[in-house]
């Protein structure tokens, strides 16, 4: 499913702008500076058997200084640590991992990926790389919690609202996590020369990757409030997880939700211009969030990660189809047609796969089958 879309479509484009969103927009661009800044300038730290601390010191190449050659020499070893630590790749399906990222309860599907990405301005600008990117969360805060040891447990019930879902989709970029990685510690033995006293493989970890982690995280947390709106659910206000004062924007962003709803209630828009109507923060808008670039053969391996992270988005599209027929006296919007015929051969596919009953733990594939077929099923009936 995750191929409903190839490409980004280059003939079409968002069609309302929201100033609700855009004072919105600028402030947690300015809150997420700040952000930044604090979890950076102060030592925070992972515990040593986090997922992003045993990747990046299972990393075999050593950086000589040649951010081609190590990305290349990176990328050629991903089936190996694919395998090594049970993460999914396209030559590995990989296992279900859970506390890896999240909290306890949480059930976390870890891909890996080799997207080329720009070594312009490297030696200034690794700090800003973003390895980690959550193409699937259940949150919807916005006040852009950063996943280390000091978040509070009860953030992970009160910041989804009346979700019950437990289910992350990550994706990680381990050559430019390498990279980051050594470009750091450059950096300090250029400070201190000498080993002694140098911060580890926790802190790093702690003070870019999951930290940079928060601008994926905030576009789908928004995402995540239109969901909410589309199945009747009540948004919770944000919390404050962080030790200094954060503005919340939410009242502005739930006002720009409700109203983009009831425009798709009542104009015949095709399934990518919606996505492209939708804002974001960080990406251009919602079709860039959901339907990101990832560099990765559509291999049987992978595809099933990739399918069950684009499943609420699948979801939402089709409900938001249905409020618009509802309003519309059922005038079926022929613009999504071949997005239908493709929609159900894909369930056809995924039903008759026996990849997810493998892969998932019965207490996870029993919720997520039954929402495949009560908000994705019901909705491709003929």
């Amino acid at each position: 499913m995750y191929r409903l879309f190839t490409s980004r479509p280059v003939n079409k484009k968002g069609t309302v702008l929201f100033p609700d969103f855009f004072y919105a927009s600028t402030g947690l661009k300015q809150q997420a500076f700040k952000i930044v800044s604090h979890y950076r300038a102060n030592r925070y730290m992972v515990r040593s058997n986090h997922i992003l601390t045993r990747l990046v010191d299972t990393i075999s190449v050593q950086y000589t200084g040649d951010p081609y050659d190590y990305v290349r020499r990176v990328n050629n070893e991903l089936p190996t640590l694919a395998m090594a630590l049970h993460l999914t790749h396209e030559s590995n399906r990989g296992l279900v991992h859970h506390h890896a990222f999240f909290d306890r309860d949480s059930t976390e599907i870890i891909m890996i990926n080799s997207e080329p990405f720009s070594f312009d301005n490297i030696k200034n600008n690794w700090k800003d790389l973003e390895p980690v990117k959550v193409l699937r969360h259940p949150h919807c805060d916005t006040n852009m919690v950063v996943f280390n040891n000091s978040v509070d447990p009860n953030y992970y019930s009160t910041s989804k609202g009346d979700n019950n879902d437990s289910l992350y989709v990550i994706s990680i970029n381990v050559a430019m996590l390498g990279l980051q990685y050594a470009l750091w510690n450059k950096e300090q033995l250029d400070k201190t020369n000498t080993n002694i006293g140098m911060e580890s493989a926790v802190n790093f970890v702690a003070m870019y990757p999951l930290v940079n982690m928060i601008y994926s995280f905030l576009d789908y947390a928004i995402f995540n409030r239109l969901v909410n709106v589309v199945n009747d659910r009540p948004n919770p206000p944000t919390r404050n997880q962080h030790s200094f004062m954060v503005i919340n924007y939410y009242d502005r962003i739930d006002r720009t939700i409700n109203g983009l709803v009831e425009i798709f209630k009542k104009r015949r828009i095709d399934f990518a211009t919606t996505l492209m109507t939708i804002p974001a923060v960080d990406k251009k808008d919602m079709f860039d969030v959901l339907f990101p670039k990832i560099d990765v053969r559509p291999t049987i391996q992978v595809i099933w990660a990739l399918n069950v992270a684009v499943l609420p988005t699948i979801s939402t599209l089709l409900k938001l189809d249905a409020m618009y027929l509802s309003e519309s006296n059922n005038q079926a919007n022929p613009s999504n047609t071949q997005s239908y015929n493709f929609l159900r051969i894909m369930l056809k596919r995924l039903e008759s796969d026996n990849v997810l009953n493998n892969q998932l733990d019965v207490e996870t594939l029993l919720p997520l089958k039954r929402y495949i077929q009560n908000d994705i099923a019901t909705y491709l009936q003929s």
